[in-house]
């Protein structure tokens, strides 16, 4: 139980944190856009009109809109966000608890053990974001990248451990990839490309889930295939910059080794870390040494990162914001969870210790910043948006981990045209 501490004091801190970024969230920029948007024409027609003249990220919206349907301006998205944890948390341990189904993971001990592993699962999941405001707490994004996160994993599970009845195990995989075709198109793309790459090189190893690769595929396919017809797709792809080839490769290889080597490091140390307690009981099954099963894992982390970065610069002639990287934390977690898996024996403990007692010490200074950065954000914006003082760009306090805001009403469309709200 001591040695377990730490491990506790991860999750709590996790928590802990999460909490501050959801109580002090409010409503800001494109959030009282759209609210205003789905108030004026409805949950359906607010959907329509951004499909059409905007953004077609078509499932992410409606679910957006469902959600603002019940808020005002004024109103705490606090909620939403302990929604979108607890259906996380769900996630995750349905997700363990599938690899346990197949052997694939060591039963839980007890209750708390359950508990313990799926909430550090959960917490690498949304540690490992580029931008953890923008992905989880700016509401009309995070339908987007971080329910993009949940519908995926929960497709993984369902997957992984077959439902009783068949017929509705197949739709909720289909609905899942519906979800994730009109919300995310970076990561359709690379699931594209990885699931039909399983299926054609790998295609004995995996012969027991090829139905539901396959209906996951058709309803990324659907869904997917409605957000490239709409209006708004191509208005939105006129309005962004054109690279030349080699303007693309240059700016494409930058961007993988500035991901690999400045953004990547630090989250994916916490990321193991906060994984270790949930993989780390269980034997060594490879065949392949430490050092080829890390090689192995580097390289198909990689092959993902620059498979992802090369397609937002070849779309957006940009590196996109750190938001639209949330494929990428998602596979950093899983082969994180893999590597631990099959090699968490050969870390020394002392090793361990350390690394955790470090990784708790840099939550810890990340949550006290957000105590002391949020509240007087939370206040100034509060205060923009009841229009008691006017935005300044200049005078915007310190935003924590939040998404900063950026901008007000009349000046939303000036930005748009410089292609800043795009992804």
């Amino acid at each position: 139980m001591l040695m377990r501490i730490p491990q506790y004091l991860l999750l709590l801190l996790f928590l802990l944190g999460f909490g501050l970024l959801a109580y002090y969230n409010v409503l800001m920029d494109d959030d009282l856009v759209m609210l205003r948007g789905v108030h004026a024409h409805g949950i359906v027609g607010a959907t329509i009109d951004h499909y059409d003249s905007w953004n077609t990220r078509w499932m992410s919206f409606f679910f957006l809109h469902t959600w603002m349907s019940f808020w005002t301006e004024d109103s705490s998205p606090l909620l939403y966000h302990l929604f979108t944890l607890g259906s996380l948390l769900f996630v995750s341990d349905l997700f363990l608890r599938s690899l346990q189904a197949n052997k694939g993971l060591n039963a839980f001990t007890s209750t708390s053990d359950r508990i313990l592993k799926s909430g550090l699962f959960t917490a690498a999941i949304i540690i490992s974001s580029f931008h953890i405001g923008d992905t989880w707490f700016w509401v009309n994004t995070s339908t987007m990248y971080g329910w993009n996160l949940i519908a995926l994993l929960g497709a993984v599970s369902i997957s992984i451990k077959p439902l009783q009845n068949k017929f509705i195990q197949d739709s909720l995989i289909t609905f899942l990839g519906l979800y994730v075709g009109g919300a995310a198109e970076p990561a359709v793309v690379c699931l594209f490309v990885i699931l039909i790459g399983v299926l054609y090189y790998k295609s004995a190893r995996t012969q027991e889930y090829r139905n539901h690769i396959i209906n996951f595929l058709i309803g990324i396919s659907v869904s997917f295939g409605i957000a490239l017809a709409g209006d708004g797709h191509s208005k939105r792809e006129a309005a962004l910059p054109d690279l030349s080839m080699m303007d693309w490769l240059i700016h494409s290889g930058y961007f993988s080794a500035k991901i690999a080597f400045i953004h990547a490091p630090l989250r994916i140390f916490l990321v193991l870390t906060l994984l270790y307690p949930v993989f780390s009981s269980n034997s060594n099954t490879t065949k392949l040494s430490l050092g080829k099963g890390t090689l192995y894992a580097l390289m198909a982390w990689l092959f993902v990162v620059v498979l992802h970065t090369y397609f937002i610069t070849y779309v957006m002639g940009d590196y996109g914001p750190p938001r639209a990287w949330s494929f990428i934390s998602f596979v950093s977690v899983l082969i994180g969870a893999w590597w631990l898996f099959h090699y968490s024996d050969k870390i020394p403990s002392f090793v361990v210790q350390i690394s955790t007692w470090v990784s708790v010490g840099i939550i810890a200074f990340v949550v006290y910043t957000q105590a002391i950065e949020l509240p007087p954000y939370s206040t100034y914006v509060k205060k923009v948006n009841a229009k008691e003082i006017l935005f300044d760009a200049n005078a915007v306090p310190k935003a924590g981990l939040l998404h900063r805001v950026s901008f007000i009403e009349n000046n939303k469309k000036k930005k748009k045209k410089k292609g800043l709200y795009k992804y």
